[in-house]
């Protein structure tokens, strides 16, 4: 059972300053503190005014991951949005190049940047998409806990371009459930931007971290 450390993406943040880049022109979402609620998904990223990184994972609730057994099916992505294409669909157009369709869910003659791995990518059988905080480990942080349609939501969140984002197929299944304890992305000059954009995601939905005690954190950096 994977779950992101305290420690691991305090220490990250620490070194990068301000938290992170800036791969997204939105606003930060306020989070309630109820262990059963999320976070009103309407604000995005970077941070806003005095909130950091940092700042923003010192508000999240530190609790070991907990839950019955995983279930995938519980979150019901993909789905089909009005225009008939699922929500995989959807992230993969909007990361391509040219938007220009081959079929209504399809792009035509496209090439994808995949950031944490700094590929171009121009076959789509070597696309795919990841969530953020991967499905797995949101649910051993509190989504278990959640209502159908906050699973849902969660699992299928096209506000904003940080939840779910264009990634090599190899490498996301590399990365698999993994949180930053365990996974970094191959390129390290997305170290900065993933701990925020990690963190920015479960303040969010308010999910959980956990800060085992008298644990040791991997150098994010190899």
């Amino acid at each position: 059972m994977k779950h992101c450390t305290m420690l691991v993406a305090a220490g990250l943040l620490g070194l990068c300053g301000s938290g992170a880049s800036n791969p997204a022109a939105q606003s930060p979402a306020s989070a309630g503190r109820s262990s059963q609620s999320v976070a009103s998904p309407t604000g995005g990223y970077p941070f806003e005014g005095d909130a950091t990184g940092k700042a923003l994972l010192n508000t999240l609730v530190r609790q070991a991951p907990g839950g019955p057994e995983f279930d995938e099916s519980a979150f019901e992505y993909p789905i089909v949005g009005p225009d008939g294409c699922t929500t995989r669909e959807t992230v993969i157009i909007a990361g391509a190049s040219e938007h220009t369709l081959g079929s209504p869910c399809t792009a035509l003659y496209p090439q994808w940047v995949s950031a944490w791995d700094v590929t171009v990518l121009v076959d789509p059988a070597e696309v795919d998409v990841a969530h953020m905080v991967p499905l797995e480990e949101a649910w051993y942080s509190g989504a278990w806990a959640w209502t159908a349609k906050q699973r849902r939501d969660f699992a299928n969140d096209l506000s904003n371009s940080i939840s779910l984002r264009v990634l090599t197929a190899a490498t996301n299944a590399e990365r698999r459930s993994s949180d930053p304890a365990h996974w970094w992305p191959p390129y390290s000059g997305a170290h900065c931007g993933y701990a925020a954009e990690w963190v920015w995601v479960k303040t969010r939905w308010n999910l959980s971290v956990a800060a085992p005690p008298g644990s040791t954190a991997p150098d994010p950096a190899p």
